[in-house]
């Protein structure tokens, strides 16, 4: 008997017993679609990583005074010890500034951050318009589109839902400001300078979100300062204190390092790494989740394909003692069985493949935010299969379904003429 005779009638046997056979293939079924769901969201996320990985933005790390009693202060010199790190390329110190601000019939609570103008770009872009020019006769400030929201008509009581802002061209408005806040405005005990108006030179490019962000340069806080030392020591602005620094690092793969040594120095750090970090745990948290699904699902299924073999066995006894009587090899007896087993194994792997598909469509074409097997998924997101994950998947279900009916296959090879025939 030629192995396509061999193939043609154990696929003949298994149509024949399909509702006996349906349950164990189900199980195969879900096994595989478990296994390729698995390694489908593996490759996605990590590809998703190595995406993350070549953004600009993880090189650059925000560090912050520790909260603590006696702690060690954002000051000059801890700035010079700062850019004294190995691989650190560049430092950026940054003081906020609370502002109450006013223009024209518009008014706003604003904190503005004040960094060395020389270093404005290391961290944002511009849409329009230029950086401020500290040689400017009226000083300058940068914002983006989205700070627009803060500003509401002056006596407003209730800002409307989805509120954005007042339609004006913010590019060369002037802006007159308080700092510290209203209450500075209607101090009248406060006797140096306490308003100053500034001229918005750029709008800050937020890519797909509107940038709230408003900057000025370190010289305007500095003569803020210096005009008023009273009322800037009153508010919390220092001029040798920093609220925090971003440190720039020469790459991704040194982050860690540096993050390391600016702690040991007695800083907190906050970095984009610590989100890949997240993201690669939470990968592994869901590729073992699957990974045990589909590995328990095809240890059930294997069961169930040599219960199924067996019991089928035990059915065609009288056909394996024909089989015996009219000289068929004991080796094709056991491949016709195990033939059998490999059949059911790659009926319930395609089917696998293709509900492990079909649930990728639904995610990828879902409106909102899916849950599936407690893992959230974006709008959208589209899950990576590729063409050999199919075909391993395929493999892995037959060799599934052969090796539950090797047994099976075994003992009809070795079940003598008489016992067959017996029943």
């Amino acid at each position: 008997m030629r192995p396509s005779e061999i193939i043609r009638l154990a696929t003949l046997y298994v149509v024949r017993r399909w509702q006996r056979t349906l349950l164990t293939v189900i199980g195969v079924v879900i096994g595989t679609a478990c296994i390729v769901l698995m390694f489908s969201i593996g490759l996605t996320n990590a590809n998703g990583i190595d995406t993350m990985m070549g953004d600009e933005s993880l090189t650059v790390i925000e560090v912050n005074p520790r909260q603590l009693v006696n702690s060690r202060e954002l000051n000059a010199s801890a700035i010079e010890a700062l850019e004294q790190i190995e691989h650190v390329t560049g430092i950026l110190p940054v003081r906020y500034i609370d502002v109450y601000a006013e223009t024209g019939r518009y008014a706003a609570e604003l904190t503005i951050a004040a960094v060395p103008i020389d270093k404005l770009s290391y961290i944002v872009k511009l849409k329009k318009g230029y950086f401020p020019n500290p040689d400017s006769a009226m000083p300058e400030i940068i914002m983006g589109k989205g700070a627009a929201k803060y500003f509401i008509r002056k006596g407003t009581e209730a800002v409307p839902d989805n509120y954005k802002g007042p339609d004006l061209d913010w590019l060369g408005l002037n802006v007159d400001f308080y700092p510290g806040g209203e209450w500075v405005k209607e101090d009248t005990s406060i006797t140096g300078p306490k308003h100053y108006r500034a001229r918005v030179s750029g709008i800050i490019d937020g890519g797909d979100k509107q940038s709230e962000d408003i900057y000025m340069s370190e010289e305007l806080l500095d003569t803020i300062v210096r005009r008023n030392y009273a009322l800037a020591d009153q508010i919390g602005i220092l001029k040798n204190d920093y609220t925090k620094v971003f440190v720039f690092a020469d790459s991704v793969e040194q982050v860690g390092a540096v993050i390391e040594t600016i702690q040991d120095y007695g800083f907190d750090t906050v970095s984009g790494i610590k989100r890949i970090d997240q993201l690669k745990a939470q990968q592994r948290q869901q590729q073992s989740q699957l990974g045990a699904i589909g590995f328990i699902t095809l240890i059930v299924s294997a069961i169930g394909i040599a219960n199924t073999m067996i019991a089928g066995i035990l059915e065609r006894r009288s056909d394996i003692g024909v089989m015996k009587v009219v000289g068929m090899q004991i080796g094709k007896i056991r491949m016709l069985f195990v033939a059998e087993s490999a059949i059911i194994g790659f009926t319930g792997g395609a089917a696998g493949i293709l509900l492990s598909h079909i649930i990728s469509y639904l995610i990828s074409t879902a409106t909102k935010c899916t849950v599936f097997l407690g893992m959230e998924f974006a709008s959208g997101v589209k899950l990576m299969m590729p063409f050999w994950l199919d075909l391993a998947a395929i493999a892995v279900a037959i060799a599934v379904g052969m090796v539950s009916g090797l047994l099976p296959a075994d003992r009809a090879a070795r079940m003598t003429p008489m016992d067959a025939l017996r029943r």
